[in-house]
Formats: C-alpha cells, structure tokens, sequence
C-alpha cells in the first residue's frame, strides 16, 4: 500500500465524521516543492472528543490505534493553547505498511483556525481522481521555518524544504 492510500484512509474517516483537517510536514512540503521520502505523514485535525471513538472504530481495521491515547491527546489540546512548542498527537500506525500518521490536535490557536481557512484541496490519487485538504504553501513555509528557528537551525531538513518550496 502507498503512502497516500494510507492517508486517504485517515482522511476519508475524518471526512465521514465532518472533521476540519489538513496534511502538513514534509508530505505537504514534498507536494509544493521538491519531492522526498518520509516515513509519516502529519495532519492536524479539529477532532472533538465526542467523535474520538467513531474516528477510531472507522479507521481500527486498518491501524494500529489506541483510543486511550486519542483521548488523551484531544483532552491535552486545550491546556496548550499558549504553548506553540507543545503539540498534543496521536500515532496511527498502518497495520501492514507500517506507515506512520501523526495525528495532531488542534488546540483552538488562532493560527490552527487560519491554516484550516487557508487549506488547499490536492489531488493525490488518479483513477479514480481523489482530493484531500493540504496546509497552503505559505503555511508550510510558516511551519517549517518555525520549527527551524525553534531547533536553533539545527534541523537543516526544514530549511531545505522552505527552500524547496520557494523555489519549486
């Protein structure tokens, strides 16, 4: 199974239940500029805790998933509201691919709701034709050079994707 059917399958759960979503990290920033390999995918996801135990039920045949540990994520996500350096997620783990999707919590930062405006459908399956939400390429410039200002530099991969996407 490719990585973008395993996306689909947590995008189409999410989609079912009318949760507000968009892919981010390097799957987002691969598709704007340079393509790379990455063994994950990143979404951030407004998914209630009312909805925790559908989402998970939808999408357990096919990962590995710990209801407790999305619950725990979504009760998390408010507290760091003030605190951008703190994410509250949760792994989905495919069953046999092994791909990973880290699902984030959105924690209600204006910043969460503005991406979730600015979210841009990309076509990622051909035959059929299949469409899901991505951070725009302004947002993942934002991301990105975020998390190279807090690693100090030190992650130069997120540097070589704002370049990327820049220039692509």
């Amino acid at each position: 199974m490719q990585p973008t059917d395993v996306l689909l399958l947590v995008t189409d759960a999410l989609e079912s239940l009318g949760v507000t979503y968009c892919v981010g990290g390097s799957f987002a920033s691969s598709t704007y500029g340079e393509p790379q390999a990455t063994r994950d995918v990143d979404i951030l996801a407004a998914l209630p805790a009312a909805k925790a135990g559908l989402f998970t039920a939808r999408i357990a045949p096919e990962f590995f998933v710990q209801i407790s540990d999305l619950r725990d994520a979504i009760a998390l996500a408010p507290t760091l509201h003030d605190n951008p350096l703190h994410r509250a997620s949760c792994n989905l783990v495919h069953r046999t691919s092994f791909f990973r999707v880290d699902l984030f919590i959105a924690s209600g930062r204006p910043y969460e709701f503005a991406q979730f405006a600015r979210r841009v459908p990309q076509t990622v399956a051909l035959n059929p034709e299949r469409r899901t939400y991505f951070v725009s390429p302004e947002d993942i410039i934002l991301i990105k050079l975020d998390w190279y200002r807090m690693a100090q530099g030190a992650l130069e991969r997120q540097w070589i994707d704002v370049q990327s996407v820049l220039t692509t």
